[in-house]
């Protein structure tokens, strides 16, 4: 360890002297600063110069070592060919798209595929509607009619049922009214139609002769006979049309009471 200091103490001195004579153009005041400092000092200074010197040449032949080794490579630009895809998010986006036009395409073809089942599923609606007005429609009349027949005994708690089979007629030939019906069962809701309305008609003439019989006519139990033999014909049309074989006033006979 002390041979080496020595060693640097006079490589310190040599390099000073090498300094003076090969730079005498260095202005005194850093000539006088260097010369003010003790040895010591100076041989610190030294010491780290030569360090930093060997760290930085020490660096520099791994650098090398490593490029001619292969390991290290310096940085080339990427570039992106045109009919390459982007690396970034250029690449997501086609396939965003393709995704997209899939969907589209998917519910293209499903909306066709219900397009084509619609008319079948409007045609079973409708018909099972048709089915449920007109089996209320003719159990509602049926109440009535019974009760008519009878027309001399009848009660105050008839009259009454009587009112509600009315209103219940009334609501069901709205609901008939309202129905959407397809392009082929269009003729067949107007019969429809007509026949719902008539039962609604004798019911409510019904009601009115139990309601006043004193105000009742001859004349209104043959209207109200006329208004159930159209009713039963129009239903009867009504099922022929669709192919069914729902329940009808099919039956039902005429009032007859003794003026």
């Amino acid at each position: 360890m002390s041979t080496s200091v020595a060693d640097f103490a006079f490589r310190g001195n040599r390099a000073e002297r090498d300094v003076e004579e090969t730079t005498p153009e260095v202005s005194h005041s850093m000539s006088g600063r260097w010369n003010q400092l003790s040895p010591f000092t100076r041989l610190l200074a030294f010491a780290g110069a030569v360090i930093l010197a060997f760290a930085v040449a020490m660096g520099i032949g791994a650098v090398a070592a490593l490029m001619v080794s292969g390991n290290v490579s310096w940085p080339i630009a990427e570039t992106t060919r045109p009919d390459e895809p982007s690396t970034s998010g250029g690449q997501d986006k086609p396939a965003q798209h393709k995704q997209t036009d899939a969907g589209l395409a998917q519910q293209q073809y499903s909306g066709a595929k219900r397009g084509q089942a619609a008319p079948q599923d409007e045609r079973a609606t409708y018909v099972e509607k048709v089915r449920d007005i007109q089996a209320d429609a003719v159990e509602a009349f049926l109440d009535s009619h019974k009760k008519l027949q009878r027309y001399d005994a009848l009660t105050s708690g008839d009259v009454e049922k009587m009112q509600a089979n009315q209103a219940a007629l009334k609501g069901l030939a709205d609901q008939a009214s309202a129905l959407s019906a397809p392009q082929k069962y269009r003729k067949h809701k107007d019969v429809f139609l007509s026949a719902i309305d008539e039962l609604h008609q004798a019911v409510q003439l019904a009601y009115t002769l139990a309601a006043d019989p004193i105000s009742a006519t001859g004349t209104d139990f043959e209207h109200y006979d006329h208004l159930v033999n159209e009713a039963d014909a129009s239903l009867q049309r009504s099922d022929e049309i669709l192919g069914k074989d729902y329940k009808t006033i099919e039956g039902a006979k005429g009032v007859s009471i003794s003026q």
